[in-house]
């Protein structure tokens, strides 16, 4: 039977540090990062998401991987460990965009993974912000073992997943 994971209400950073660094256990901070620019952007629309991430794309080509529906967005080796489950190819944020878009609303739609995309194409105060962020972000990971970490970054790619079925939805209403 899974372990129920307590969940509170956002703190302040001097709350964060004084009360839940240390436990080094799981914990649901609901809300905490509902004043991040890209969650206020996703409350809009999951478009509207995708087309402010449009601003990164640089024009260089990103390792994007690509895996057909049956493999539910778990890449991994294929069935006989000789290969993986996905085509690696190279294509640039804008291109993955436009893919992830085009297959809004589309039943059993491929998953569109994007490992990385560099921070430089950013304007400054975007860059700035999204600092701020990752150090928040790496002070809520201090102390966690590696399992959480694998937990939180399943979390992540869960709601990236979301992300996309909510513009599946949206294009189809």
């Amino acid at each position: 039977m899974p372990t129920q994971i307590e969940e509170i209400a956002a703190v302040s950073a001097a709350e964060f540090a004084a009360r839940i660094r240390e436990r080094a256990r799981p914990l649901v901070l609901r809300g905490q990062n509902a004043g991040w620019p890209a969650v206020r952007i996703a409350r809009e629309s999951p478009v509207a998401l995708f087309e402010s991430l449009r601003q990164l794309d640089g024009a260089q080509a990103l390792s994007t991987m690509i895996a057909p529906p049956e493999i539910r967005g778990r890449f991994f080796y294929t069935q006989s460990m000789d290969g993986v489950n996905f085509e690696r190819r190279p294509q640039t944020l804008g291109e993955s965009i436009d893919q992830i878009l085009a297959y809004a609303g589309t039943p059993r739609a491929p998953t569109v993974y994007v490992g990385a995309v560099p921070c430089d194409p950013w304007p400054a105060a975007r860059r700035q912000e999204s600092a701020r962020q990752c150090r928040a972000m790496n002070s809520a990971c201090v102390g966690m073992d590696s399992a959480v970490r694998r937990t939180v970054s399943r979390m992540f790619l869960s709601a990236c997943s979301s992300v996309a079925e909510s513009v599946a939805s949206a294009s189809g209403s």
